[in-house]
């Protein structure tokens, strides 16, 4: 086994002994890359491969953007997450949430607190493309940790935020519910009035 690291962007390369000198793309960065020979010793860098020549894939050990894996969580996860914020915040403004919510249950995010747990969505989406995506490259790794953490600190605050406003409305719906209680009330007493009247 050939253990090298790529020169542009640090990812650890792990391939076949009989793959020593060929040409490939680096799971990592995709440069174009050439491995040392077999029998080299571990971590010794490749180099740069020049513009033509036939063109392989090298592969990653460890965690990285190579699999499928990586590829389904890192961006196919978050495009779900951004479509479903475009769906809760913008095209239904009433759905059972719960993402991370002050609440420990269920509630209905509507109006305003939808739009807010759409933007905790987002957020969502962008930590889990950073440090899924982005952070097992060393070249990217520290703004990628500082990008995720940051958005997760936004999906919690966006969420917080969609509970207060969910508060608010329910608070606002049992008030109008009392004036039209009370109004009810007031029709119904006027109209017995003009009955006694009649009669």
């Amino acid at each position: 086994m050939i253990q090298s690291v790529c020169p542009f962007c640090g990812n650890e390369l792990a391939v076949p002994d009989d793959l020593g000198g060929a040409r490939g793309k680096c799971s990592g960065c995709g440069r174009m890359v050439t491995l040392p020979p077999a029998g080299s010793p571990p971590g010794q860098p490749a180099q740069a491969a020049p513009a033509s020549g036939p063109v392989g894939s090298v592969g990653s050990e460890g965690p990285g953007v190579a699999g499928m894996t990586g590829w389904i969580l890192g961006i196919v996860v978050p495009a779900a997450l951004v479509i479903l914020s475009i769906w809760l915040g913008f095209v239904r403004q009433d759905m059972a949430v719960s993402m991370g919510s002050r609440r420990s249950q269920v509630w209905d995010a509507q109006g305003p607190a939808a739009v807010w747990a759409g933007a905790g969505a987002i957020c969502l989406a962008v930590a889990v493309h950073c440090l899924v995506f982005w952070a097992p490259k060393p070249r990217f790794r520290a703004p990628a940790i500082v990008c995720g953490v940051m958005a997760v600190v936004g999906m919690f605050v966006a969420t917080f935020v969609a509970a207060v406003k969910q508060d608010e409305i329910e608070a606002h719906r049992k008030e109008r519910l009392q004036q039209d209680m009370q109004l009810l009330e007031q029709q119904r007493d006027a109209l017995e009035r003009r009955m006694r009247q009649q009669e």
